[in-house]
């Protein structure tokens, strides 16, 4: 069977379409995974800043 010029381009555009696809999920789960380690990162820092204002006002009362 010889498929038609617009089959082929049909089977290419389709076959990029799902590479792509695939690509973007990729990215999708990288930019999550991103986010969630600032979120880390954040709560770290206000954390560490919380430390940081109780050493300040036990040596501002000393």
């Amino acid at each position: 069977m010889i498929l038609s010029e617009l089959e082929i381009v049909k089977q290419d555009f389709e076959k990029k379409s799902s590479e792509l696809g695939k690509r973007i999920e990729k990215l999708e789960e990288t930019k999550i995974h991103l986010g969630l380690d600032v979120d880390v990162q954040k709560q770290e820092i206000q954390e560490e800043n919380i430390r940081v204002d109780q050493w300040e006002r036990k040596f501002k009362d000393a």
